[in-house]
């Protein structure tokens, strides 16, 4: 138990390789970019989606860590205990 208390992230750069991992987003200041891969019998296509930043936190709890983005019609909450990421919440 104390030796994964070390794999909790500690600043946002985790939360943000997570998003970019699960969901496909990534932010850069202001503005997000959301790829998706679309494949279909012999082809493949990747499909881009533009979002406003409406709002992100990001915190640090020892034990665990929470991070929540907002996007102009989606929302992510998610929560790392011991370096593993669960999804809280997506709404789009």
């Amino acid at each position: 138990m104390v030796v994964n208390v070390y794999r909790v992230p500690l600043s946002s750069e985790e939360f943000d390789d997570y998003l970019k991992a699960t969901y496909g987003i990534e932010c850069l200041v202001t503005e997000c970019v959301e790829v998706v891969k679309i494949v279909s019998e012999d082809t493949m296509e990747l499909q881009t989606n533009e979002y406003s930043l409406q709002g992100y936190s990001f915190n640090w709890y020892f034990v665990f860590s929470k991070g929540e983005i907002e996007l102009y019609d989606k929302s992510i909450k998610a929560v790392n205990v011991m370096g593993f990421w669960f999804p809280l919440r997506l709404s789009a």
